[in-house]
C-alpha cells in the first residue's frame, strides 16, 4: 500500500541518522546516566561519586538534544521523553535531598543546586554544573512559551511531574519549571557571585576573581533564555556581559592576551591564558575542543533566531560565527585517511584533540577511535551553518562531520557510543546532525515500532515509510512497546506527508475513531517539511531574514470554499490572483520561503476587498515550494502551497 509520485535522490539522503539517534538515546539513559533514587544502603560520597561524571554535562546535553530534535522533527514524543527525564533530575535538587549539615556548607547552604558532586568537588565546578543543568530547562521554556505557544495547552499523561499531579498542560509545566530556574539563577546573581560586566561571575561570593570564562557559557545561556521569557534586563544584560567577555582582553602575566586569538587563515583559536582569568603562567595557546563544546553553547543561544535582547546586535557576529567555524575546518582538521568499500572511495577525517604550542605550533594529534574528539566534533555541527559564507573555508564543516559520520558511526550500534562524555556529546551532535541533513539532502524517514496515543504530523521531503518491524525491539516512543506495531489510537489525528512516496508495511493499524490523513506534496523535494505553530502577524518588513513561524496549509486553512490561488504551480515572473477569505476588518497576503522567512508583506487589504494579486516578479524567488498566507488581526485565515516552476 502506498502513495507514489516522481521525485529525485541526494547524496546521503538515506543515512537512517534520526533512526540511530533513537537508538541510542535508550542506551545513554539505561547504561551510562544513572537512577535518581540515593540508594540508602550506598555511602552518599560514592553514589556521588558515581554519578558526578555524567550528571551535569551528560544531562544538560542529553535534554538539549531532545529540543533539537523537536524543533527539527516536530515530534512530540521528543518533548515527552524531556519532561521525564526532567522529573528525575528534579528528584536530585539539594531541596528535594535529605543532606547532611557538610554538605550543603560546601554548597553554601543553597536549596536551589542541581551540583551533585563529590566532596572533591570545587566552587568552580557547582557553579558550573548548575549552569549546564538549567540551560537545557530555560531553553525548554522559551520554546514552550515563546516558539511554540500552541504546545501550552498539550496536556498527556504519558509525560510525569510528581510535583504538578497526574495531569498537567505543558503551558503549566514551563510556568513550574521556570520558577525553578530562576531561583537558581537569583541564587548566584543576587547572592554575591555576580562581579560586574567585565569578570561576569566569581566561583564564590568571596573570590574576586571571575571564573573561568568558558565555564559560565552555560549559565549565560540560561539568562538569555529566561530573561527572553519573562522580561529580564537584569539577566539579558548580564548574558550579554559574559558573551562580550569572549572578546575582551584580559589581563594576565606574563602578558595581555584576548580569550580569541585570530589565526590564520581567518579562523579563532581558544587561548589557554585568556580563558582563565587570573591566567596561570603560561605561554602556550590550548585549543581544546572538548571545552568548546560547552563553550559554544553561548553563541548557538546568542544565534538562535527566537532570541531577542536590546544588547546583543553586536555579540557574536556573522564574522565571528565564521571564524568560529574555521576553527573546525582549518585548525582542528587534521586531514583524512582514505579508505575503499566495494570499489569505492571514501575518506576517514581526522581531528586534533588540542593545538599547543605558542609561537611555534606543534599539533598534539589525538585519532584514538573512541576519544572525546568525536563527540566534540559533531557537538559543533551547527557551524555548518556558515559553510557558505563569505570568509569561510572552502572545506565545508558538513561534508567533513558527515564523512566522520559515514566512517565512524553509520549503521553501527549502540558500542559505538563508548562511555562518559562521548556518550552524551555524539547523541547531542547527532541532534544537531539530523537538523543539517533535513534542512539539506532529500531525506526518508523509516518510521517503526510505536503506539500514538495523541495528535501528531508526520513528513518527509523524499519517501515516508511506515516499518513497524524494523524496529530495535523496544519502541523509542512512549507508551513504550515491544510489538510489530504501529497503532494510531481512537480519536487521534495523524498527517503523513512526502514528497516522493508513502509506504505502509505490515503491522499499521488505525483504530476506530482515528483521522489519518495522507499525501504527496507537489513541491518534491523543496516541500516544506518543518510545521510550525503560531504565526506571527507583526512582521513589518517587506522581505526578512529572520525566521518565523509558518501554518501548515492543511491543518490551519479555514474558509477554505472562499479561498484560491491561481495559477498554482506558476513560475518566477508572474502574478497570482488570490481569492480571499471574508474578513471583518483589515489584512494582509505574506508569502514564506520553506524556512520561515517573510519574502513578501502585501499592503493593508481592506475588509471588503475579495481579491489580491501577488506580484512574484522582482521577488527573484528559486524553484521550490512557498507558503502564501492571508492574516487578519494576528489570525490566520488562510494558507497555501505555492509551487514555484
Amino acid at each position: 500500500m502506498g502513495l507514489i509520485n516522481h521525485g529525485f535522490g541526494q547524496e546521503r539522503k538515506d543515512f537512517q541518522i534520526k533512526e540511530q539517534y533513537d537508538v541510542f538515546i535508550h542506551h545513554v539513559l539505561d547504561v551510562v546516566e544513572h537512577p535518581c533514587v540515593v540508594n540508602a544502603d550506598q555511602p552518599l560520597d560514592d553514589y556521588l561519586d558515581e554519578i558526578g561524571e555524567t550528571f551535569g554535562d551528560g544531562c544538560s546535553r542529553l535534554l538539549e538534544s531532545y529540543l533539537i530534535m523537536y524543533e527539527t522533527t516536530k515530534d512530540k514524543a521528543y518533548l515527552i521523553k524531556f519532561v521525564n527525564v526532567l522529573d528525575c533530575e528534579f528528584q536530585l535538587r539539594f531541596d528535594q535531598l535529605n543532606l547532611p549539615a557538610s554538605y550543603l556548607a560546601l554548597h553554601d547552604g543553597s536549596p536551589y543546586s542541581w551540583s551533585l558532586i563529590n566532596d572533591s568537588g570545587t566552587p568552580t565546578t557547582i557553579l558550573y554544573i548548575d549552569g549546564q543543568i538549567i540551560w537545557p530547562m530555560a531553553h525548554f521554556v522559551h520554546l514552550i512559551n515563546s516558539q511554540y505557544p500552541d504546545l501550552q495547552s498539550f496536556s498527556t499523561p504519558l509525560a510525569h511531574n510528581q510535583w504538578l499531579g497526574a495531569q498537567f498542560t505543558f503551558g503549566e509545566l514551563a510556568d513550574w519549571l521556570g520558577q525553578r530556574v530562576d531561583e537558581t539563577i537569583d541564587r548566584y546573581y543576587w547572592g554575591g557571585y555576580w562581579k560586574g560586566a567585565e569578570k561576569g561571575f566569581s566561583a564564590h561570593p568571596s573570590d574576586d576573581d571571575a571564573m573561568v570564562i568558558n565555564l559560565q557559557s552555560a549559565i549565560a545561556a540560561a539568562m538569555y533564555y529566561m530573561g527572553q521569557n519573562d522580561p529580564n534586563e537584569y539577566y539579558l544584560q548580564a548574558a550579554d556581559d559574559i558573551a562580550s567577555d569572549w572578546f575582551r582582553t584580559l589581563v594576565c602575566f606574563p602578558e595581555l592576551r584576548p580569550v580569541l586569538e585570530l589565526a590564520p587563515p581567518n579562523r579563532y583559536q581558544w587561548v589557554d591564558i585568556g580563558w582563565k582569568y587570573p591566567c596561570p603562567d603560561s605561554d602556550d595557546d590550548y585549543e581544546d575542543l572538548s571545552h568548546a563544546m560547552q563553550s559554544l553553547e553561548l553563541p548557538m543561544t546568542v544565534k538562535d533566531n527566537t532570541i531577542w535582547a536590546p544588547y546583543h546586535t553586536q555579540v557574536f557576529s556573522e564574522t565571528d560565527l565564521v571564524r568560529l567555524h574555521n576553527a573546525y575546518t582549518e585548525g582542528a582538521y587534521a586531514g583524512a585517511t582514505p579508505f575503499t568499500i566495494d570499489g569505492v572511495d571514501y575518506e576517514n577525517p581526522h581531528f586534533h584533540a588540542g593545538i599547543d604550542g605558542d609561537d611555534d605550533i606543534d599539533y598534539n594529534t589525538v585519532f584514538s577511535g573512541l576519544d572525546q574528539t568525536r563527540g566534540t566534533v559533531y557537538s559543533a555541527t551547527w557551524l555548518s551553518k556558515w559553510d557558505d559564507t563569505s570568509g569561510a573555508s572552502q572545506q565545508t564543516l558538513y561534508d567533513l562531520i558527515m564523512k566522520l559520520y559515514f566512517h565512524d558511526l553509520y549503521g553501527q550500534g549502540v558500542s559505538a557510543l563508548g562511555q562518559y562524555t562521548n556518550a552524551t556529546s555524539i547523541p547531542y551532535g547527532l541532534a544537531q546532525l539530523v537538523s543539517e541533513q533535513w534542512e539539506r539532502e532529500c531525506f526518508s524517514l523509516e518510521l517503526r515500532n510505536r503506539v500514538l496515543s495523541y495528535d501528531q504530523d508526520f513528513a518527509a521531503k523524499d519517501v515516508l515509510v511506515i516499518a513497524p518491524g524494523n524496529g530495535p525491539g523496544r519502541s523509542f516512543a512512549d507508551p513504550e512497546t515491544f510489538d510489530p506495531v504501529f497503532e494510531i489510537g481512537s480519536g487521534v489525528k495523524c498527517n503523513m506527508k512526502a514528497g516522493s512516496a508513502i509506504h505502509w508495511e505490515p503491522g499499521f493499524h488505525a483504530a476506530y475513531g482515528s483521522t489519518v490523513h495522507a499525501y504527496i506534496d507537489p513541491a518534491g523535494c523543496g516541500m516544506g517539511y518543518k510545521v510550525r505553530a503560531g504565526l506571527d502577524a507583526s512582521i513589518n518588513a517587506e522581505r526578512s531574514d529572520v525566521v518565523h513561524p509558518v501554518p501548515d496549509p492543511e491543518r490551519q486553512v479555514v474558509n477554505r470554499a472562499e479561498w484560491a490561488i491561481a495559477p498554482n504551480p506558476t513560475d518566477a515572473s508572474s502574478i497570482v490572483r488570490i481569492t480571499l477569505c471574508a474578513m471583518v476588518g483589515d489584512g494582509v497576503v505574506n508569502l514564506y520561503d520553506v524556512s520561515g522567512r517573510c519574502l513578501y508583506r502585501s499592503p493593508v487589504i481592506e475588509r471588503d476587498q475579495s481579491e489580491f494579486i501577488l506580484p512574484l516578479y522582482g521577488l527573484a524567488l528559486a524553484p521550490g515550494s512557498y507558503t502564501v498566507v492571508q492574516q487578519e488581526g494576528g489570525k490566520v485565515l488562510a494558507a497555501s502551497p505555492l509551487l514555484v516552476k
